[in-house]
């Protein structure tokens, strides 16, 4: 009977502890989710150091961290309390896999009125060493989040007041094209008007014109999005296709849909003749299919066909195409 009394006692204890902190965490739930994050921190980062040992397990690693983050988020509706300092701790095992994938995902469950703060602070804090193709994308997911086009100039600022963001090897334009946001395009374009960041169309057709060999489709891709295509504009651009590359994929979409004039001159050459001079077979062929006329003469003071630039050049099999064709 002793030990049963000592039973009871030890068990109503337990019970009133328990009862108490029960009423602790829902009266405190605020510093509750604070509290916890730490540790889950601590257990992603230590995830995410051995997922970065080996290059493979980064989108496990990234899924993980996605997972984690979409459950406390699910688990609380707290997030709305939480200052944007905060939230940037919170979300900190996300910047550590560098996934734009991950991080966006996160900032859906983000009140709205929040997460234009949270994404001018990404995008700003150097410390976080996100590469800017991976701001680039956040910025352009929660840009078009909203309902206007005056509330996605206000994300598309950040990419003019960061120059980090500007530079790169690829376009604006193109760079948002790759990552998936065309439907971006036409409000790029009409923010690029004012923003004071250059010509975004021209650079990005001209890229697009000169790496046609490596992206076949970015020409058409721009024009579908939305970027116009004047005939002079396409003219200059089949030349700069012919000069760069070797194959000529996007000829007869120039020539055929935006109407580029192949017969424009420069230097007494047309088009043909330029590629028919530069051994370009691929890209000859391409003009040809298009109805270029091979038995016009330069209009130098040599006046040569293109037959007898073949010729000159040496190229059998380039001679014999433009026979095929009547020239």
């Amino acid at each position: 009977m002793k030990y049963l009394k000592n039973d009871v006692v030890l068990l109503l204890g337990f019970l009133l502890l328990f009862c108490f902190g029960l009423s602790f965490l829902r009266n405190d739930h605020k510093n509750a989710l604070l509290s916890v994050a730490p540790i889950e921190v601590e257990q992603d980062q230590s995830i995410v150091e051995r997922g970065t040992k080996n290059p493979h397990a980064r989108s496990e690693v990234s899924r993980a961290m996605l997972q984690r983050s979409r459950t406390n988020a699910v688990k609380s509706d707290r997030l709305s309390d939480l200052s944007t300092e905060q939230l940037l701790s919170y979300m900190q095992p996300l910047f550590m896999t560098k996934s734009a994938s991950a991080i966006i995902a996160f900032l859906k469950h983000i009140p709205s009125n929040s997460v234009f703060r949270v994404v001018q602070a990404i995008v700003q804090d150097e410390m976080l060493h996100l590469p800017p193709r991976v701001k680039l994308r956040i910025i352009f997911a929660a840009a078009q989040r909203q309902k206007s086009s005056r509330e996605r100039y206000q994300f598309f600022n950040l990419i003019a007041d960061n120059k980090s963001l500007q530079k790169g090897a690829k376009p604006l334009l193109v760079k948002a094209v790759e990552a998936g946001y065309s439907h971006l395009v036409p409000d790029i374009l009409s923010w690029s008007h004012r923003a004071t960041i250059g010509d975004v169309a021209a650079e990005a057709l001209l890229y697009a014109a000169r790496h046609d060999d490596e992206d076949p489709e970015a020409l058409r891709e721009l024009f579908e999005a939305g970027v116009h295509i004047s005939t002079s504009k396409a003219s200059e651009l089949l030349w700069e296709l012919v000069n760069s590359c070797s194959e000529g994929y996007s000829v007869s979409f120039l020539i055929e849909k935006v109407r580029a004039d192949a017969s424009m001159s420069k230097s007494g050459l047309t088009v043909l003749m330029n590629a028919v001079q530069e051994g370009k077979i691929s890209v000859v062929a391409e003009l040809l299919k298009c109805g270029i006329n091979p038995q016009a003469a330069c209009s130098g003071d040599a006046k040569k066909t293109v037959l007898e630039i073949a010729r000159e050049t040496g190229n059998s099999e380039m001679e014999q195409m433009l026979c095929s064709y009547g020239a």
